[in-house]
């Protein structure tokens, strides 16, 4: 069957391309060309700081391609050879008690592209019919390879916004979740709200033009005491898209007594809570919600789909891709990303995304 390319993790900060034996479809599997793939922090952690749970892996979880052959046995009524689709990576046991309820991204015994099993950042990968969802038409591959992230954001809001419209919101980190979220928020979830968006870095502040958002730039330890300080229990909403404990922290403080608190972000690193900290969620009445990847079914709406038709319809991401790279640069890009979120070289980047998009597909 031949030789396809691929990125490989052969071990912790070792990425290489490599020739590999191209796959071929089980029954009830499609091979799908992997026409774009976008790179999530979690793959710095993962290809950089001893986060893979296998070595060789190949990572890549955000996936969009197009059908070039089926194996036996497929019975997917909107895709075929041909079609243009994107990859749900989670594959459930649909087995289990949460499996048995559609709650797969609560899966106790999952599997996942680009993780636990080898992803796309490769020419070709083998998928079940279960995990494609055919693309609306006038979508490219590169903005359908973001639907993975901005599902994540879609299933956040939806899960944990409050029946009574919060009026004061305010957003921990402007990465692609961020700006993502604070988008939606003004546009759609809660048009009517204050929303204030803090990041470090005012590269990323500046992909928000919408004059209802309040940017706030908060670059060394002084600026953050005094903003903590001046809007300690101010917002009614607050998100966390950050991931590190001093915004996990941050976001108890700056949350109003009754609001919600949401975690979004991937933490990396042990957090703790002082006294007063938890003094203060009681104190408060806070209710504090944890959110984690998205709802999907292939037969039925979900969070999936309602991603693609924002895509489709009502959102522009192409402000936040900062990178469209070919696969050939994805170790040195993945090095740079990692030297940047260490602090050790600057790499001005937002969202990066691996295309093999002809110049059709571009137009």
């Amino acid at each position: 069957r031949g030789v396809m390319k691929a990125v490989v993790l052969e071990e912790n900060q070792k990425l290489r391309l490599i020739d590999r034996p191209k796959p071929q479809p089980k029954a009830g599997e499609c091979l799908i060309r992997i026409r774009a793939a976008g790179v999530c922090s979690s793959d710095i952690y993962r290809g950089f700081e001893n986060g893979a749970y296998h070595y060789p892996l190949v990572m890549g979880h955000e996936l969009a391609g197009e059908i070039v052959e089926v194996g036996a046995d497929w019975n997917h009524s909107k895709a075929q050879v041909g079609s243009s689709v994107v990859v749900f990576p989670l594959l459930p046991c649909k087995t289990c008690d949460q499996c048995l309820q559609k709650e797969y991204a609560r899966c106790r015994k999952y599997d996942y592209f680009g993780s636990r099993r080898d992803g796309g950042f490769s020419e070709y990968l083998t998928v079940p019919a279960w995990n494609v969802l055919p693309l609306p038409e006038g979508l490219k591959f590169h903005q359908a390879s973001l639907v993975e992230p901005i599902s994540v954001v879609v299933h956040a809001l939806k899960k944990t916004l409050p029946e009574k419209p919060p009026q004061k919101i305010c957003i921990l980190g402007a990465g692609f979740l961020g700006l993502v979220a604070t988008e939606l928020l003004v546009s759609k979830y809660a048009p009517s709200a204050e929303v204030t968006l803090i990041d470090r870095n005012d590269y990323k502040l500046e992909k928000i033009t919408n004059a209802k958002v309040n940017k706030v730039l908060l670059r060394d330890p002084k600026e953050k005491e005094e903003f903590l300080k001046s809007h300690l229990a101010t917002f009614d909403f607050v998100l966390e898209a950050v991931g590190v404990p001093e915004t996990f922290q941050n976001s108890i403080d700056l949350c109003a007594p009754g609001g919600t608190v949401v975690w979004m972000g991937n933490i990396s690193g042990n957090l703790e809570l002082s006294q007063k900290q938890v003094s203060s969620i009681l104190r408060k009445e806070l209710t504090l919600r944890g959110t984690w990847n998205s709802s999907y079914d292939p037969e039925q709406k979900s969070d999936w789909s309602e991603t693609l038709e924002l895509l489709a319809k009502d959102i522009d991401v192409e402000p936040f891709i900062t990178q469209k790279i070919e696969m050939a640069d994805l170790p040195s890009v993945i090095e740079k990303l990692h030297q940047h979120k260490t602090r050790k070289q600057e790499f001005t980047s937002i969202k990066v995304v691996m295309t093999s998009e002809d110049a059709s597909d571009k137009d």
